[in-house]
């Protein structure tokens, strides 16, 4: 009788030791599949980073451009009503009605 006692505890020793492993196990895995799910994670941020830091420099690169050519454009402007403004004062100054006074 104490033989068979003796080996039922064995067997549910065997049992929850099995069952022990096999949770470790498991657990391995999972802790295996969280790892290379952080890995992945980490790699299209890194990815992404790399990405959003290209697109802002070509972004910021391509304003640059256009405010220098906008800059240049109103330069442009700027002169040449200046200087019709000029021609109309000179043409104005140089009318004979003008010093009629």
């Amino acid at each position: 009788m104490i033989m068979q006692e003796m080996e039922m505890i064995m067997s549910e020793i065997r049992l929850v030791s099995d069952v022990a492993n096999e949770l470790k196990n498991d657990l391995r895995q999972d802790v295996r599949r969280i790892e290379k799910v952080v890995n992945d994670v980490e790699q299209m941020v890194k990815e992404d980073s790399r990405e959003t830091n290209s697109e802002l420099r070509d972004t910021t690169r391509d304003m640059k451009e256009d405010m220098e050519l906008l800059s240049g454009k109103l330069e442009q402007a700027m002169t040449e009503l200046e200087e019709k403004v000029d021609k109309q004062i000179k043409k104005a100054l140089e009318n004979p009605l003008n010093s009629m006074k």
